[in-house]
């Protein structure tokens, strides 16, 4: 029969610290494994919802953009550049004096930052609505936070949505304090032609029986 080994006390204490080692890169593994798939999972619903990340370093003074900032605005990524004179520049005029004032009293307080503006993009310059919020962090005993983190989401589409239903709402009541048929066409067509900068607008109407269209009225922009 063999005869069972006996055990140093050096060897003991290898195999504990072995298996200690062993079992804490298994619990560091597993760990890992979860931290990738929960970022995964922060992805794709940061994607889903059109947001991004960045950061703003006050003592640097640049701005730091999410990977998917470019993505999610439509832009280009040169476009978004580290500077905060080249961010603004991106901002659309008639929003530019209260986004700036914004971040300039959140900035001078150490406070979060919360508003809705658009931005412009440089070269087709189709206009995109975005929602940003951030934390103020403080440093070194500052007042004022020297970084910023926040997320922005694109909200273009929700704007739209508003736009929409308070036109729908404003052409209602135009409509009805028309009488005629021909008054509420021709009122309709001039609303939606401006409100779409249309040069023209026709109504039609399918023929419930012969399923044929037919035109009922139409309305053209004066020149």
């Amino acid at each position: 029969s063999r005869v069972p080994r006996e055990w140093t006390s050096s060897e003991i204490a290898l195999v504990e610290e072995t298996a200690h080692r062993t079992w804490a890169a298994v619990e560091r593994a597993r760990a890992e494994a979860a931290l990738r798939e929960s970022a995964a999972r922060l992805r794709l619903a940061t994607e889903a919802a059109n947001i991004y990340g960045w950061e703003i370093d006050l003592r640097a003074r640049r701005i730091i953009w999410g990977a998917n900032a470019a993505a999610v605005l439509g832009f280009p990524a040169e476009a978004l550049s580290n500077t905060f004179a080249d961010t603004l520049a991106l901002v659309h005029p008639d929003d530019l004096a209260a986004t700036r004032q914004a971040v300039r009293a959140a900035i001078a307080e150490g406070e979060n930052f919360g508003a809705e503006f658009r931005l412009v993009h440089p070269h087709t310059g189709e206009v995109v609505w975005v929602a940003s919020q951030a934390a103020a962090v403080r440093a070194d005993g500052l007042k004022a936070g020297a970084h910023y983190f926040g997320i922005s989401q694109n909200i273009t589409e929700r704007k739209r949505r508003e736009t929409n239903l308070a036109f729908l709402a404003e052409i209602e009541a135009e409509l009805i304090q028309h009488v005629t048929a021909d008054d509420i066409l021709q009122s309709a067509g001039r609303q939606v032609g401006d409100y779409l900068r249309l040069a023209s607008c026709l109504f039609s109407a399918i023929h419930p029986k012969r399923r044929e269209l037919q035109r009922m009225a139409s309305w053209f922009r004066a020149p």
